[in-house]
C-alpha cells in the first residue's frame, strides 16, 4: 500500500471512530457527508443526511437567525464554538459544543463547512443539579443568618425575663 493510500484510509478510520459527531456541507448549508457519530447523536441511518439542508438538525427557532449567521461567520473565514439545542429525528432536543470550520476544496475555491458536534447533555444535567445544591447551600446560610438574628434579641429578651 502506498503513502496516499495509507494516509487515506487512516483518515477515514479516524473520522469514523471518533466520539465527535462530523457533519460537512456545502457553502449553501447542504450536508455532504456525516460521520458514524452524527448518525448516531441524531438518531438517522447512515447515509440519510446526503443531500438534506443542515437546517434539519437545529430547532425550527433557530433555522432563520443562528443558522445563516454561523454559517456567514465560517464563510468569512472566522470559526464559530459554542453551545447550540439541536433536535433528534425522535423530536427531543439535546445540547452539543458545536464548532465549524472552514476548508476551501480544491484550487477552483470550492468551500466545505465543517461542522463538529460533542453530546454535552449529560454535562449540562450535572450544571442543573449543581445549581440547585447550591440553591440549597444558599437557603441554608439564609435560614442561619436569619435565626441567628432572632435569636440574638430572644435570649436579651429572655434575660431581662429572667431579672424581672
Amino acid at each position: 500500500m502506498d503513502t496516499v493510500s495509507l494516509t487515506q484510509n487512516l483518515s477515514n478510520a479516524l473520522i469514523e471512530i471518533v466520539k465527535t459527531g462530523i457533519v460537512l456541507t456545502d457553502a449553501e448549508g447542504i450536508i455532504r457527508f456525516a460521520n458514524n457519530m452524527a448518525s448516531e447523536l441524531f438518531g438517522y441511518e447512515r447515509g440519510f443526511f446526503k443531500g438534506k439542508p443542515i437546517n434539519m438538525l437545529f430547532l425550527p427557532d433557530d433555522i432563520h437567525i443562528l443558522v445563516p449567521n454561523i454559517m456567514k461567520i465560517t464563510r468569512l473565514g472566522n470559526s464559530f464554538e459554542g453551545e447550540v439545542l439541536l433536535r433528534k429525528n425522535d423530536g427531543n432536543k439535546f445540547f452539543v459544543n458545536l464548532s465549524t470550520a472552514l476548508y476551501k476544496s480544491d484550487s477552483n475555491g470550492n468551500e466545505l463547512i465543517i461542522f463538529t458536534m460533542q453530546d454535552i447533555t449529560y454535562l449540562k444535567n450535572m450544571e442543573k443539579e449543581h445549581m440547585g445544591t447550591e440553591r440549597f447551600v444558599s437557603l441554608g446560610m439564609m435560614t442561619d443568618r436569619i435565626s441567628h438574628q432572632i435569636r440574638n434579641p430572644i435570649v436579651s429578651i429572655g434575660g431581662f425575663a429572667l431579672r424581672l
